[in-house]
């Protein structure tokens, strides 16, 4: 009788024994699931400490490298910030000045009924910045400006004034954006890249950055030569007659 009392309790411990090691399994998953989560969050949790440089503010300026600028400034601010899509027209709106500002002002208390988009997320902004601000005829102003331009101060100076002026022209073929730029550069300029077989803009404005700025003396100047010539009587203390030096008379 004992024995099966014995017996009995043995195998219901043993029946409790398994249950505990099942919850512990259990509880244990659990944990290690937990540790996971939290690991992943101490790694995002540097990258949430550091600070995001505020974007520049936009005032109104006309003008499209500004806008542009502004525009993409806001985007790379809301993707380091991690900016709510919801959130975005908000926070911009802190970031105009000026002339934007009032217009931001105005679209706010604008009639309701007019027939124009809600500006209620940022693809709709970023229209309505561009249509109010960014100049119908940039692309016609920039290539006049192009036609302009030439190589009178430093290449670097060229090069760089070119390139500004290249951000606001659209539809320009490969061989007119070469040709624009040797077109302005001095002629020395446009020999040695025509020498080193340029076919493209890129090559030109590399190889064209790295060229050493050559200045011609102007000697053809009349006035010039006679000074020249002043000094070189000066120093000889003869003068040309008849095609022989005499001495100068003090």
């Amino acid at each position: 009788m004992l024995d099966k009392r014995v017996m009995s309790a043995i195998e219901e411990a043993s029946i409790l024994t398994d249950a505990v090691d099942v919850r512990v399994d259990g509880v244990q998953a659990e944990v290690n699931l937990l540790k996971r989560v939290v690991g992943r969050d101490d790694d995002r949790a540097p990258m949430s400490k550091v600070k995001v440089p505020d974007p520049k503010p936009f005032g109104g300026a006309r003008s499209a490298k500004e806008l542009e600028n502004f525009m993409w400034d806001m985007e790379t601010y809301f993707q380091a910030a991690r900016i709510p899509e919801a959130e975005k027209v908000s926070i911009t709106s802190m970031y105009l000045t000026g002339d934007a500002k009032l217009w931001w002002r105005t679209c706010l208390s604008g009639d309701p009924n007019a027939n124009r988009d809600r500006i209620e997320t940022w693809d709709v902004l970023k229209k309505e910045l561009k249509d109010q601000f960014l100049p119908c005829n940039t692309s016609w102003l920039a290539r006049e400006s192009l036609r302009k331009l030439k190589h009178a101060g430093t290449m670097r100076d060229y090069v760089k004034e070119f390139s500004s002026l290249m951000l606001d022209v659209r539809d320009m073929s490969e061989e007119d954006k070469l040709f624009n730029f040797l077109s302005g550069l001095q002629t020395w300029a446009q020999t040695e890249l025509r020498r080193q077989g340029i076919k493209d803009l890129p090559s030109a404005i590399s190889t064209a950055d790295r060229l050493v700025d050559f200045r011609v003396t102007n000697n053809s100047d009349p006035e010039k030569k006679k000074k020249d010539s002043g000094k070189e009587k000066g120093k000889s203390g003869k003068t040309w007659n008849d095609g022989k030096f005499k001495k100068k008379k003090h």
